[in-house]
């Protein structure tokens, strides 16, 4: 942003299309037999999955399918989803598989998908999906996080994904020779951008060119 933009009145360039109902979201958009899809999420903060069970889910009349991380590609079950911001410091980045692999790491994490006719029943029959968790110890609070003892992910030997100093000048000497020393401990919450409208995407397959076009 240049320094003429501070303060003056920018209009908004996405204004006009969706004030004459001009707007287009992935909902807006109809294709014959489309097919929708609902997650299956976990309701532990941190749990081993030992076993999932799609039976019921799948006797639902008009869904279609009902995929868990064994369903995926081998490449998709090895591997991590990309770090939005990547930080040279970090010497253990740990983001989430598409589909949880064994093992869940936060409220929410994406265990399985439910394929079906209308999202009411693909969201109907995820809710009967079984799954046998369990549940392992988790931690919220970042200070009790990096003590010893305290994980989040299994197989690792700690939680701190990145540990280095700050300082300018000589930090030792300056408190060394103050008159008074104060020391205050500052908590933050953690937060981050909340879209008002959730993420959706919607692919149109191409049987003749075997291919997915991505709508939105």
């Amino acid at each position: 942003m240049s320094g003429r933009s501070i303060g003056a009145r920018i209009l908004r360039t996405e204004d006009p299309r969706l004030l004459r109902g001009r707007g287009e979201f992935v909902d807006d958009i109809r294709l014959p037999q489309t097919l929708h899809a609902a997650f299956l999420r976990s309701p532990h903060a941190h749990a081993r999955i030992l076993g999932l069970d799609p039976s019921n889910a799948l006797k639902v009349r008009g869904v279609h399918a009902v995929l868990s991380s064994a369903d995926m590609t081998a490449t998709t079950r090895s591997t991590r989803l990309p770090s939005l911001v990547p930080n040279p410091y970090s010497k253990n980045p740990l983001t989430q598989f598409s589909l949880a692999k064994g093992e869940v790491c936060y409220v929410g994490e994406a265990i399985a998908i439910v394929v079906a006719d209308t999202r009411y029943l693909a969201e109907d029959a995820a809710a009967l999906i079984h799954v046998d968790y369990e549940p392992l110890a988790a931690v919220a609070d970042c200070r009790a996080a990096i003590k010893d003892g305290a994980l989040a992910h299994q197989g690792r030997s700690d939680n701190k994904a990145a540990e280095f100093k700050v300082g300018y000048g000589d930090v030792a000497a300056a408190f060394a020779s103050a008159t008074h020393i104060f020391r205050e401990e500052l908590f933050h919450h953690r937060g981050c951008g909340h879209a008002l409208e959730t993420r959706g995407v919607l692919a149109d397959w191409n049987a003749r060119e075997q291919s997915c076009i991505r709508l939105r």
